[in-house]
């Protein structure tokens, strides 16, 4: 395990909150996932795990606060990705997960964390605390939506081989697409960029 003071994460569980109204589907997630095991702590995995929770600016200070309060370690604003194709239904636009599906690309590029330390001391400041920020790098990311709860022990996501870069669950329907609302990644810049430049010719089942 990484003690604390390191400067390297090497797996981060992850999702998204793109509208208010997922912020108990987010607060009972993390509460389902904790009473499974949780990941914390655990000395039969490799090294350190977090958890963050990803909001859009539509998610209020109030509920931001309620996020962390909940368990999460850590709250994190993403810019959304909105859904580039224009075939999209009125109906299915107005939804609060239309463009949700996108924006959850975001985790691909997410190969650092940038969090605050806050309570350091220095010599020009020994009465005042101050704040400083630390890097942490994201090996394996596991990422699920907010709509999900944990019903087992899910640290075995973590014990993957290092050459499994990506892993997801078949569909219902249609059976040959992968459910995007849990999925293991290993975060690459250049995977996000490539993503990117192909989402407006990628078909959608909007």
């Amino acid at each position: 395990m990484l003690e604390k003071g390191y400067k390297i994460v090497s797996k981060v569980k992850k999702k998204n909150v793109t509208s208010e109204s997922y912020v108990v589907g987010a607060q009972v997630l993390i509460h389902s996932l904790h009473r499974n095991g949780g990941l914390k702590g655990r000395k039969d995995l490799a090294l350190r795990v977090i958890s963050n929770v990803l909001v859009t600016k539509s998610i209020g200070k109030e509920s931001r606060k309620l996020l962390k309060e909940s368990g999460w370690d850590y709250v994190t604003e993403v810019s959304e990705i909105p859904n580039p194709l224009e075939k999209g239904s009125k109906e299915a636009s107005s939804l609060h997960w239309y463009n949700s599906g996108y924006t959850k690309l975001r985790i691909f590029e997410m190969v650092q964390l940038t969090t605050a330390v806050a309570g350091t001391k220095t010599e020009k400041s020994i009465t005042n605390d101050v704040t400083t920020k630390k890097q942490l790098r994201i090996k394996k990311l596991f990422y699920i939506d907010a709509d999900c709860i944990v019903v087992r022990d899910i640290s075995d996501i973590f014990k993957l081989p290092d050459d499994v870069t990506f892993a997801a669950a078949p569909d219902l329907c249609p059976p040959d697409h992968f459910n995007a609302g849990v999925l293991f990644i290993q975060p690459n810049v250049q995977t996000f960029q490539q993503l990117l430049r192909n989402v407006a010719y990628v078909n959608s089942c909007f």
